[in-house]
């Protein structure tokens, strides 16, 4: 049993008295290096430290949704992401060019990128629209969007486009939970919800479910009409064929006045300050033929509507 004993501690010895050889050995090593070289290896262990606990940071929460609205100075990949899920969910037949969309995001007197940015532009300048693109990310890729626009003098918000990915439709709701707290719940004069559902039967029925959870969970009414078409920016004639029927929602809050002059303001908002720089920007045709065309579809709208209501 001694020699057992003897035996396990002299061979411990040997072990300890060898790692304090090698240790020795390379802290005499890293104090002949230059001082240059003790920077550049201290610069290296130091990425490397650094990348592997962003690895494992970004493996863990790269999951999750993270909700922004893109605007001046936001980075080129989230721009590049948008207008790849726009592309993707919006049809060619309902959509402006995204790089129209991007114009107006990119500039900060009509985009801004804050609740209380958005304040101070409404504050400053009421009569400029302000453009809001809202957007969800999941690993750098854009799975959901919101285009909306607020105008009438900071009184209307409209909701012009909504789209996720494929196998992301809860996104949606989440995003418009967060265009409420950015805007709703910030502008007090924001009392009216403006939007329009074309497309394809089942995809309009989606949204229009979608619109009318919305706007009840936030106790407030919805009027819809099926007699709403949507403006052509592409259009070749004055009031053809080219316009696509949709249905049009508008949300109040209970308690306000809505009649006949009430939905002429809105649809005009709609047409001249929604439409109207985006027909201009297509550059097809001049401020007055697009002026013309808008007001010509307008009365015909209007129209119907009082007609059909009656």
């Amino acid at each position: 049993m001694l020699q057992v004993t003897l035996g396990s501690v002299a061979t411990r010895e040997i072990h300890v008295d060898h790692g304090s050889r090698i240790f020795r050995s390379l802290h005499h090593w890293w104090v002949q290096l230059p001082s240059v070289v003790h920077f550049l290896l201290t610069g290296i262990i130091f990425v490397i430290v650094l990348g592997l606990i962003t690895s494992y940071i970004y493996d863990r929460t790269s999951s999750r949704l993270r909700f922004k609205t893109i605007a001046s100075r936001s980075p080129s990949w989230e721009y590049d992401a948008f207008v790849q899920l726009y592309n993707d969910r919006i049809h060619s037949d309902y959509r402006i060019d995204p790089a129209t969309i991007l114009r107006f995001v990119k500039d900060p007197k009509s985009s801004p990128r804050s609740s209380r940015s958005l304040i101070r532009n409404l504050k400053r300048a009421p009569q400029n629209p302000q453009h809001l693109l809202t957007c969800a990310f999941r690993r750098r890729k854009c799975v959901g969007l919101i285009k909306s626009i607020i105008c009438a003098n900071g009184r209307i918000l409209f909701v012009a486009y909504i789209a996720t990915a494929s196998g992301e439709h809860d996104v949606a709701t989440n995003l418009l939970s967060y265009l409420s707290k950015r805007t709703l719940d910030k502008v007090s004069s924001l009392n009216l919800i403006a939007f329009e559902v074309i497309g394809v039967p089942s995809d309009a029925r989606g949204k229009l479910k979608l619109f009318n959870f919305w706007i009840r969970s936030r106790g407030m009414n919805l009027w819809t009409s099926e007699d709403y078409v949507q403006p052509d920016v592409d259009f070749k004639d004055m009031l053809g064929s080219t316009e696509l029927n949709g249905v049009l929602g508008i949300a109040t809050r209970r308690g306000s006045q809505f009649d006949e002059f009430e939905l002429e303001i809105i649809v005009r908002a709609i047409f001249f300050e929604v439409y109207h720089p985006s027909l201009l920007a297509q550059g097809s045709h001049t401020e007055d033929v697009c002026a013309e065309y808008l007001t010509i579809l307008h009365e015909d709208i209007i129209r119907r509507i009082n007609l059909s209501s009656k």
